[in-house]
């Protein structure tokens, strides 16, 4: 969920938002869209990538990307989702600038239908021309994965000289944002090697001006649908955070979400952040201690660089793009199957494609911390040392790849 950035968006973004949630909660209920299309398509446009991050299943030796969409059915699906009035795309890999005139095609095509085109990168091969051409061609958001508040840290989960790159990168979007409307996120996959520098991670977010959001790793897609006693998380033991850890993982969130109330710059619930401590402490009990109802079915759609799509990136295809339309899969006898799968499971799960059908949280969230804020900021003087990140000279000892 994206926080408005003008009084006009939050009036007209929130009421189209607010008018959903009836209708997405009588959806559940009778396990069928009642005038209710996706709030997005996720598309993995490429599987190659040039990092080999310590949590991709591409990191494997013997990782085998997909086949690739081509550019008349990458305008198949936009055509689809304008059809059915699906808002927004998020473009993923991979790295997705390993095709680059593709995302910029794209990104131009979900423009004429009104779609609000996103793309997830890890920055190696920004430029600033690129950039200016993204958002020329109407890229609506950027998300930059950063994974340590420290070069050390993040070029340990990432890729040596990476922390350096992003840091340039970020003076770029923001240099370019003085002058061009888009947003910037930064995305940090919370693991064993990096939750201690979680709230510093958010310090350099709100240096930015981005807006920070934070998901742990993604180990449930290893157990079968509905299993209630958990394998061991084969693969990615190293990076979960267990035992004695999790009482630092709880102090570390609490101190995230009291800097989120203070300045707004997580785009993730408190709900949300929370939910990491409790998928944590469910992989060491071996059950599920979160309970909420997931809309994953009724929210997104997913689909995979060979065209592939499915309700919920857990489950398996409803389809192929080649042969099926989005809305024929979203109405079809196995999305309605997958819906009641996705009702009774039981893993362990705190990916932000479901939201919690409550007012009175909602409320909290976008209505009460937001006036706090501005009411707060009004009264403060000056800067609070204590929590002020170092300066940008501090932390950036290198200049922008300013050209291609």
């Amino acid at each position: 969920m994206e926080l408005p950035k003008s009084k006009w968006e939050f009036i007209t973004e929130g009421s189209k938002f607010i008018l959903r949630l009836p209708l997405l909660y009588l959806s559940y209920r009778r396990n069928a869209p009642l005038n209710i299309a996706p709030l997005s398509v996720d598309i993995n446009i490429t599987d190659r990538c040039n990092f080999r991050c310590l949590q991709c299943r591409g990191a494997a030796a013997d990782y085998q990307p997909k086949d690739e969409i081509d550019t008349i059915t990458m305008k198949k699906i936009l055509d689809d989702m304008a059809e059915i009035h699906i808002p927004y795309l998020t473009i993923s890999g991979g790295e997705p600038l390993l095709r680059y005139d593709f995302v910029l095609e794209t990104i131009e095509y979900a423009q004429y239908h009104g779609i609000k085109a996103g793309m997830v990168t890890n920055s190696s091969l920004l430029t600033e021309d690129k950039l200016t051409s993204l958002v020329d061609a109407g890229l609506h958001r950027i998300a930059i994965s950063l994974d340590g508040a420290t070069r050390e840290t993040h070029d340990l989960i990432r890729m040596p000289g990476s922390f350096d790159k992003i840091m340039a990168d970020l003076i770029l979007c923001q240099e370019l944002k003085r002058r061009k409307s888009f947003r910037l996120h930064i995305n940090t996959v919370v693991m064993r090697q990096n939750f201690r520098q979680l709230l510093e991670i958010a310090r350099i977010t709100r240096r930015f001006a981005a807006t920070a959001f934070y998901q742990p790793v993604g180990v449930p897609q290893i157990y079968p649908l509905g299993d209630t006693a958990l394998a061991p998380t084969t693969g990615v033991e190293s990076l979960v955070i267990k035992g004695k850890e999790l009482d630092e993982l709880a102090v570390e969130l609490r101190k995230l979400i009291d800097f989120k109330k203070r300045y707004g710059v997580v785009g993730d619930l408190n709900w949300q952040l929370r939910n990491i401590l409790s998928y944590y402490k469910s992989l060491e009990t071996g059950r599920s201690l979160i309970k909420f109802k997931c809309y994953s079915g009724f929210n997104t759609i997913h689909i995979n660089s060979d065209g592939e799509f499915c309700s919920c990136i857990f489950m398996p295809s409803v389809g192929n793009i080649h042969n099926t339309s989005i809305k024929e899969a979203w109405l079809s006898k196995e999305y309605y199957h997958h819906r009641k799968l996705i009702q009774q499971c039981t893993r362990p799960c705190a990916a932000n494609c479901y939201y919690p059908i409550s007012f009175p949280s909602l409320a909290y969230e976008f209505l009460f911390l937001p006036l706090k804020r501005r009411l707060q900021s009004q009264f403060q003087n000056g800067r609070d040392e204590n929590v002020m990140p170092p300066t940008i000279e501090e932390r950036v000892p290198c200049q922008p790849n300013r050209k291609t």
